[in-house]
């Protein structure tokens, strides 16, 4: 794990990546789509956020009955992340029925955040040849979204699942498939999937 000293506090690279993307991918959006993104997007990292915090209590409850502090200094790891992902994926499901912007923006935001992410975690982890790559396709997202609200083009399913492909792919290339990273991938891509079949649903229930 890379450690970064900021001031008087000590933060992992991960973090530091996090909240890089949560900002990049906010202004690219703007800039997109003219509009501030959904208070969904911050809604939802918060309760990631929070949920992946708490199951530490869940999963280590001995170790937080004998110190209750430790909670602000761990977290649930890879189980707590899983459980996180699983209270995003529930909270984004229930807000599309808000917010019907939703099941539009989701996944091309989602994509922009996760690469965006990649690209600043390898980075700050000095991985160059990880960071170019992912750094490229953010651009390419971010290009093809522009392109396409200047000409009032919708996003095309085919396109996105390119992305997605192409990213998967590029994870695959420096880690395993099946760690954490590509799975967490995976799981957002298929979220914002559903949720994005869920609005067409609608308009044709609507119809």
């Amino acid at each position: 794990m890379t450690l970064y000293q900021i001031g008087s506090i000590t933060m992992p690279a991960v973090w530091i990546a996090t909240l890089i993307a949560l900002a990049v991918s906010a202004v690219a959006w703007r800039i997109i789509s003219g509009e501030k993104i959904g208070e969904w997007y911050w809604n939802a990292f918060t309760l990631y956020f929070l949920v992946w915090k708490a199951s530490y209590i869940l999963f280590n409850f001995e170790e937080f009955m004998n110190f209750p502090m430790s909670v602000l200094y761990f977290n649930g790891g890879a189980s707590g992340h899983m459980l996180a992902l699983a209270a995003l994926a529930v909270y984004l499901w229930m807000a599309v029925k808000k917010h019907a912007a939703l099941s539009r923006d989701a996944l091309p935001v989602l994509l922009l955040f996760f690469v965006g992410f990649e690209a600043a975690l390898a980075m700050l982890e000095q991985q160059l040849a990880a960071s170019v790559l992912h750094t490229i396709l953010f651009v390419s997202i971010a290009a093809f979204l522009y392109i396409s609200r200047k000409r009032a083009i919708a996003g095309s399913t085919q396109i996105y699942i390119l992305f997605v492909l192409a990213e998967g792919l590029t994870l695959s290339i420096f880690q395993p498939l099946f760690s954490v990273e590509p799975l967490t991938f995976s799981w957002l891509a298929l979220t914002a999937f559903a949720l994005a079949r869920f609005r067409k649903s609608e308009v044709i229930i609507h119809e």
